[in-house]
C-alpha cells in the first residue's frame, strides 16, 4: 500500500541518518591546557541537516509505527547541538 511504502521510506531515511554519523569524529585540540572541539564544521552541517530531516519525519502521519524512535533520535540530535 501507499502508506506502507511511505512508512518504509521514512524508516529508511532514519537508518541512513544514523549511518551518516558513523564516520564522523569529535576531535579535540588543547589550548591553554583545555581540550576544545576542533573541525566541527562538517559535524555542524550534518547536525543541522539531520535535525531538519528528523522534524520533517516527525511531522509525517506515516511515522506513527516508529514515532518513539523518531523522538529518541531527535532528542539525541538536540543534545549534541
Amino acid at each position: 500500500s501507499t502508506a506502507a511504502a511511505k512508512q518504509h521510506g521514512l524508516k529508511k531515511a532514519m537508518g541512513n541518518m544514523k549511518v551518516d554519523w558513523e564516520p564522523l569524529e569529535f576531535l579535540t585540540a588543547e589550548r591553554n591546557g583545555v581540550p576544545l572541539l576542533r573541525g566541527i564544521d562538517e559535524i555542524q552541517t550534518v547536525l543541522d541537516d539531520h535535525i531538519s530531516k528528523t522534524q520533517a519525519i516527525r511531522s509525517s502521519p506515516f511515522c506513527k509505527p516508529f514515532e518513539e524512535e523518531v523522538h529518541a533520535w531527535e532528542a539525541t540530535l538536540m543534545y549534541i547541538q
